[in-house]
């Protein structure tokens, strides 16, 4: 088994830190309450709630792709400050902290790959944006191997399973080998033994790379079996009502799923959900 990559780690303090982040859209949908968290260096940290409770816009703040209302959310080494509610934000600004560039990658609900193009064409598609071209054929392989995929780089999206598809977009979240990586419910719309599989798959890449995740989902189940800690939200405006630290070894594996300790784990985030949102803790765990 691989060590979990959070023991014997030094502290090198938070990857995200955000200080009363809010949303409000400007049709007046309040998406996001003021929001105070830290992602910590090497976690496996999940965002749990109902549908609607601002999961996404809390991780897509988090990777610049929607900017809050008022508050801030820094990433090191880069900070992005923003004004109060109603003024521009400001322009972002680096922060060197250790000398080096981290980098971060976003996996979206959806595969959202380009049908025309090869798997090995998809993968590559970040480094020929930033017209990178340094090592791209080893960076290639080590990404479709990463993920199982290396005997379909010449496949074309359409001649993939679902579950395929899925795994050609993590590789090509993780061909520039990010630091953080940001993971929207992918999940969400796979079968549940295809769920189940990549939810070992994620586990034993982010051990293997020491990775620090955030994953956004609805799933107790999936909630537990992956994170290293849970943050539980409450239902628009979303915030942050509640925290489970799961402490089982990782890469985790199916008998998890089915040991008392997992059982236990789901019903007291089932509870958690259910204070949140004032719901029965029944009806959570009919959701799972």
């Amino acid at each position: 088994m691989t060590p979990d990559p959070s023991h014997g780690r030094s502290p090198r303090g938070p990857v995200v830190e955000m200080r009363g982040a809010s949303k409000t859209y400007p049709n007046g949908v309040r998406a996001l309450d003021a929001i105070d968290l830290q992602v910590r260096d090497g976690d496996f940290t999940t965002l749990l709630g109902p549908s609607g409770c601002g999961k996404s816009t809390l991780l897509r703040m988090m990777g610049g792709l929607t900017s809050p209302t008022a508050g801030n959310v820094a990433l090191w080494p880069m900070r992005v400050a923003h004004g109060e509610r109603g003024q521009r934000p400001h322009a972002a600004r680096v922060i060197r902290s250790d000398g080096d560039s981290p980098t971060l990658a976003f996996v979206f609900q959806h595969p959202t790959l380009m049908p025309w193009a090869s798997v090995e064409r998809n993968v590559r598609l970040p480094l020929d944006l930033a017209r990178n071209q340094d090592d791209v054929p080893a960076k290639l392989e080590a990404a479709l191997s990463l993920v199982a995929l290396r005997d379909f780089a010449r496949v074309y999206p359409r001649e993939l399973s679902g579950g395929m598809q899925m795994r050609v977009s993590i590789a090509r979240a993780l061909i520039t080998e990010p630091r953080l990586l940001l993971m929207d419910e992918p999940f969400g719309a796979l079968d549940e033994i295809t769920r189940n599989r990549l939810d070992r798959d994620i586990s034993e890449l982010w051990a293997r790379r020491s990775l620090t995740v955030v994953f956004v989902t609805h799933s107790i189940y999936e909630a537990v079996f992956l994170s290293t800690r849970v943050l539980v939200m409450s239902a628009r405006p979303g915030r942050i009502t509640g925290e489970l630290e799961i402490t089982e070894p990782h890469p985790r594996t199916d008998a998890f799923r089915t040991s008392e300790r997992f059982a236990r784990l789901c019903q007291r985030l089932s509870a958690m959900l259910a204070d949140a949102s004032g719901d029965s803790v029944e009806t959570h765990a009919r959701r799972g």
